[in-house]
């Protein structure tokens, strides 16, 4: 295989097919998400989860007014860490959430009952790009396969170009699945282009019967095809790819 398509067979399984039975997310709030990576003791693990499982139930009964999801890495780095995520945010809404006597009486019970087992802290803020977000409505998916791509300094417009070019062929074809691209707002690196692949169960990644690149072939021709999903590889450093599992239980909406 040559590395241009070697490179074009790796945007394809980023991709995993695109989407029409889909709505952007338009109205239910800002584009802004906060996460944080809490890693625990590794000594202390039982001490942490039971703490924490204790803090995300008060934080239920006492009507957290940001709803949050929770997440476990099950592939590569951060498989001891837990993923705390809440969505559909603007930046005014990181200060009145902080000022406000829910978040102070949150903070105080987690520095008492869970901070103690805590080894590692880590936050991020992200942005969904408000044309490639794509989500089938009433969804609530329990595996997230996401790939990062570490973009060349100054090359974030013409990743993205490249990235729009392909979605719209693939949507023309009539490709359907939920996804969303992602830029990174804080870290050691910027910027970072990220696609976030849901689905039901395992079962849901594998391969359909005519594959990404097939279909662009079908609508494009094959050197067009590969030209364009390589084009993305120019403007970027480095990728990488992790999957993350959804613990439905501890995962909670906004109160009312």
């Amino acid at each position: 295989m040559t590395s241009r398509k070697y490179l074009a067979s790796l945007l394809v399984l980023a991709l995993m097919g695109l989407f029409t039975n889909a709505i952007a997310h338009e109205g239910i709030g800002g584009h802004l998400a906060r996460m944080w990576e809490v890693t625990p003791m590794a000594d202390k693990s039982k001490e942490f989860n039971e703490a924490f499982k204790k803090h995300i139930e008060w934080r239920k009964e006492n009507k957290d007014p940001w709803g949050w999801s929770v997440y476990y890495a099950t592939t590569g780095k951060g498989i001891n860490s837990v993923y705390v995520r809440s969505v559909g945010h603007h930046w005014a809404d990181f200060d009145a959430y902080r000022d406000s006597e829910f978040s102070k009486k949150a903070s105080e019970h987690w520095n008492e009952n869970v901070d103690p087992y805590v080894k590692y802290y880590d936050s991020s803020i992200d942005e969904t790009d408000n044309d490639l977000h794509y989500w089938p409505e009433g969804s609530n998916y329990r595996y997230f396969w996401v790939t990062s791509f570490y973009l060349k300094p100054g090359h974030g417009g013409k990743a993205r170009q490249a990235v729009v070019a392909v979605t719209k062929e693939l949507e023309a074809a009539g490709r359907e699945s939920p996804n969303v691209w992602l830029w990174d707002q804080t870290g050691k690196h910027a910027p970072v282009f990220s696609i976030v692949v849901a689905r039901d169960d395992w079962a849901g990644f594998d391969w359909p019967d005519k594959g990404v690149r097939t279909t662009l072939v079908e609508r494009v021709g094959e050197k067009k095809a590969d030209a364009m999903m390589a084009d993305f590889f120019e403007h970027v450093a480095h990728q990488e790819s992790q999957i993350y599992a959804r613990d439905m239980d501890m995962s909670y909406e906004a109160a009312n």
